[in-house]
């Protein structure tokens, strides 16, 4: 799934996804916790939040940033 997460952030960059005065901690725990429902790992928010050390409110933001990426996969 970690794949996954790496072409999410690919796609969206590729797409020209503006990432400019955002946490690429935020970035990256969203494309792992949208990887994770792609794959079924179903990880939740609050678990990803705290690993990636960032709120689940960043989270929650990012996952609707990149989830229009996600579904180009």
């Amino acid at each position: 799934c970690r794949n996954t997460a790496v072409k999410i952030i690919e796609n969206a960059q590729e797409s020209g996804f503006n990432s400019a005065g955002k946490d690429p901690k935020g970035i990256a725990a969203a494309a792992i916790y949208i990887g994770s429902k792609i794959c079924s790992e179903n990880r939740t928010q609050k678990e990803i939040s705290k690993l990636a050390r960032v709120t689940e409110v960043t989270l929650r933001m990012r996952v609707k940033d990149l989830m229009k990426y996600a579904n180009m996969l």
